[in-house]
């Protein structure tokens, strides 16, 4: 398969050097453009175009409180949760007394818990067997000596681990539409709580799906062996020693850190070195699974993480920049001050290429996904890998392939200390209270946040930054770029019409563009590329 499968690809040469354009550059929707200038093989320039209007801030001014809750997980329908957690906990901050809002039943925090955390499950499966893996079968490996063996299990629609990830996929969001009453779009979460009140025999059903998983998805395709072994690995030299050992090295996950070994990947996509996480799934009042925070590359800088500490600070420091983006306003803007007005004249935008903000943190253009959100928690493994290899397409994708496993026995933990009896909620004023407001969430593509100002329970002012509007944002007003912008720079391309490192690096985020844009610019021609299928 090609890697430019599904996509338009043009390339012009100018001033000894060629432009390549790849739209669109993702597998699932088509929002995002991908423009990078290349010289002697190497990238010298990146823009990440997201060349449709998110409109969703413009249509919630001037509306009820709550209409965010019921608005925003249309969004997308494969982050709804992450839409609906966030809008819920913005309501919850503006109905009660301090940062934590509502305080809800623990009963409550648990089902949330389980729905977000099975649908990030589902979505960690689906990216790499569905929407990375197939770059993995590109022709450009066609002379590796187990080519044959990957195009076997990751072929596209015929692959056995391609089908499986499908079907197995599929069996987590049931447990997710169980806990959340239907799936995408649940109803269930309120301020104050959920609305669902799982049965015993939702949560014995809940368990065997997800033992059905580990057994037959897990640990037949991704490990071939015992979760329990994988778990235990704290170093790279354990891992590569747990590979060496039993059936290992040929199982799904050996077989990516071969082919990423033995191709570089692990050299180069090294990105920003900057990596953002928000606290999220709350086990008790103020005890987060995902702490979140600012982690610096130990390979990069100095290793150093910062806490959240007061999340009211912390979100402070969060700036929105429009200079290289399709909207009015010179910036930076914090969130809660935001403005989503596109500009005038889209057809003579001057330096304008995006309809993606540039969100910044402490003016540092960060990277948010799986791989932030286990580097923020402390993760053993992911650090010293990332001490010692460096950030890396590479070990992008093995942080989410890995966050499966370490996911895996949280979910069931949750599930198993649910009590039918709850309670699930707790009775909530339903007036808000005047002033600003946010909520956030680790969605499985990463950092989520809205923000909102209410006044006499009214909608002044709706924001939000989507985790994909953090990585594929565009050049600030220092014309500092983007963080897929800067983890191109670094990427050979030795065939420009099959740049198959670009399409690595780009996949390795996960370029759900659906919750940064939506309105399609008007002229735009979509087309169809292929080299070969």
């Amino acid at each position: 398969m090609s890697v430019a499968e599904g996509a338009q690809m043009s390339a012009a040469k100018t001033k000894g050097q060629q432009r390549i354009r790849i739209s669109p550059a993702g597998r699932v929707e088509g929002d995002l453009d991908f423009e990078v200038d290349i010289k002697d093989g190497r990238v010298t320039r990146a823009e990440a175009r997201a060349v449709m209007f998110r409109g969703f801030e413009k249509i919630l001014k001037g509306k009820d409180s709550w209409l965010g809750i019921t608005m925003t997980p249309r969004i997308c329908g494969i982050c709804g949760i992450g839409h609906i957690t966030s809008a819920v906990k913005l309501v919850d901050m503006a109905s009660g007394n301090g940062i934590g809002g509502v305080d809800l039943p623990i009963q409550a925090r648990i089902v949330r818990n389980i729905v977000g955390s099975t649908e990030s499950h589902m979505s960690g499966i689906r990216h790499h067997w569905l929407l990375f893996g197939p770059d993995m079968v590109n022709e450009a490996y066609s002379g590796w000596s187990e080519y044959e063996k990957l195009k076997e299990r990751m072929q596209p629609f015929t692959g056995t681990s391609y089908r499986a990830a499908v079907a197995w996929s599929k069996k987590v969001v049931e447990i997710t539409a169980i806990f959340a009453g239907q799936q995408p779009h649940p109803a269930s979460f309120v301020p104050g709580g959920v609305t669902s009140s799982p049965t015993l025999g939702d949560i014995t059903k809940s368990l065997g799906i997800l033992q059905d998983v580990r057994e037959h998805f897990i640990e037949k395709h991704i490990l071939h062996g015992k979760l329990e072994d994988y778990l235990a690995i704290r170093t790279w030299e354990d891992l590569q020693e747990w590979l060496g050992r039993g059936d290992h090295e040929d199982s799904d996950l050996g077989l990516f850190i071969r082919q990423a070994l033995h191709f570089g990947w692990h050299t180069w996509g090294r990105g920003t070195g900057y990596f953002l996480g928000y606290p999220s799934y709350e086990t008790e009042p103020g005890q987060f699974w995902y702490p979140g925070g600012l982690y610096s590359s130990a390979f990069m800088y100095n290793g150093t993480y910062e806490p959240v500490g007061d999340p009211l600070e912390f979100q402070q420091q969060i700036m929105e920049h429009h200079a290289h983006s399709f909207y009015q306003g010179e910036g930076p803007f914090h969130p809660s001050q935001g403005q989503t007005e596109p500009i005038a004249d889209l057809q003579n935008p001057g330096d304008k290429y995006s309809f993606a903000k540039a969100p910044r943190f402490r003016g540092l253009a960060v990277e948010v996904g799986p791989f932030a959100r286990l580097l923020t928690q402390g993760d053993p493994l992911i650090r010293d890998m990332e001490k010692k290899l460096g950030p890396s397409v590479f070990l992008r994708q093995f942080a989410r392939i890995h966050e499966i496993m370490t996911g895996h026995v949280v979910i069931r933990d949750w599930i198993k200390s649910v009590h039918p009896k709850g309670p699930f909620y707790r009775e909530t004023p339903r007036l808000v209270k005047d002033g600003m407001f946010f909520g956030w969430h680790e969605v499985h593509r990463g950092a989520l946040a809205h923000w909102a100002e209410f006044k006499d329970n009214r909608i002044v002012n709706y924001q939000i930054i989507a985790p994909t509007t953090w990585n594929i944002g565009p050049r600030d007003a220092l014309d500092q770029p983007g963080a897929v912008e800067q983890t191109v720079m670094d990427i050979p391309v030795e065939d420009p019409t099959n740049p198959v490192g670009l399409q690595h690096a780009l996949r390795s985020y996960d370029l759900c563009l659906v919750c940064t844009v939506h309105a399609v610019q008007g002229g735009r021609e979509v087309q169809r590329f292929t080299l070969g299928l």
